[in-house]
């Protein structure tokens, strides 16, 4: 499009301006990208994706800097004076938090929500279209579709305190087994008995801090950081063979992926995870005594867990 033609579909409308271009950083113009003409539109969705460039232009015809924001970080850059705590991250927290903001605003917004994703809300265009985002506004945020929606939800728990350290709540009601079979069972025996598909967002949900399980014995709360690496990631789609050892009081009986069009035995000691994750059994022997089951894959550390037969 010439400049020309550009400045004329403007001045009658035909094209919506979402935000301005120039100024003192000569930043670039951004547009509604329905308001534009046919080809230059087809041109937009075809290098940036229909419903992502839909969500950017929302986003940006609705973002504004939090003002309370940038009081409450400039108040904690002052307080605290030392290199962590710096004039120049008070302002990236205060427009983490603005992004945030914005986010949250959509989410709340069904009627532009569903318009833009569908009858579901949907985590990863829009953790995609803040990524595109992050020059132009200058946020930091996780690029990771769950850690971003973890952050989200963190910081419509705790509000601007969690944008500054990852430790935030109290902590020490979090005592927990830390198995995810103990969760996945957890989930499973809930009172609404999920399907095997709602107990996989259920479990999303939990390692994004949207949804509080208990242990289905003990009561214990499992604490979300436990089931995901240091850099808050799920490995959902780790498909290696893991082989499973049974020592002491008890023998191996079978194992179970959950992956229908699977062939494996499931007698065997050994068996492919499926979506990250699998389930095995273990036959408890006449005697009471531990059980040591051990499990092991090529590229990752083995792990034994202890059980006591009584």
């Amino acid at each position: 499009m010439t400049k020309a033609s550009y400045e004329k579909n403007v001045t009658r409308h035909k094209i919506k301006v979402v935000k301005r271009g120039g100024g003192a950083k000569g930043s670039c113009a951004q547009f509604a990208v329905d308001s534009l003409p046919t080809t230059c539109r087809e041109q937009v969705e075809e290098k940036f994706g229909c419903d992502e460039a839909r969500i950017t232009a929302w986003v940006m015809s609705n973002y504004e800097l939090d003002q309370a924001a940038v009081v409450y970080f400039t108040d904690w850059a002052a307080a605290h004076k030392s290199e962590h705590a710096t004039v120049e991250l008070a302002q990236k927290y205060a427009i983490n938090a603005s992004v945030l903001n914005t986010c949250i605003k959509l989410y709340k917004n069904g009627k532009d929500s569903q318009k833009l994703m569908g009858d579901k809300y949907d985590w990863s265009k829009m953790a995609k279209s803040i990524e595109t985002l992050r020059k132009e506004l200058g946020h930091d945020l996780p690029t990771s579709t769950l850690r971003f929606r973890k952050k989200v939800n963190d910081y419509k728990k705790y509000g601007y305190e969690c944008l500054i350290t990852s430790k935030f709540g109290n902590q020490n009601k979090r005592k927990t087994t830390y198995k995810d079979e103990r969760l996945v069972m957890s989930l499973r025996v809930l009172p609404n008995q999920p399907y095997g598909s709602d107990v996989h967002e259920m479990y999303i949900q939990f390692v994004c801090g949207e949804l509080e399980v208990w242990d289905f014995e003990t009561g214990e709360i499992f604490d979300p950081d436990d089931f995901v690496d240091k850099n808050g990631n799920l490995c959902p789609d780790d498909t290696r063979q893991i082989q499973f050892k049974v020592r002491g009081a008890g023998a191996y009986r079978a194992a179970a992926n959950g992956n229908s069009a699977s062939l494996e035995l499931f007698h065997l000691p050994e068996m492919k995870l499926f979506s990250g994750q699998l389930t095995a059994i273990v036959q408890t022997a006449e005697e009471p005594g531990t059980i040591y089951f051990e499990a092991s894959a090529p590229g990752v550390k083995g792990a034994t867990l202890e059980l006591i037969s009584k």
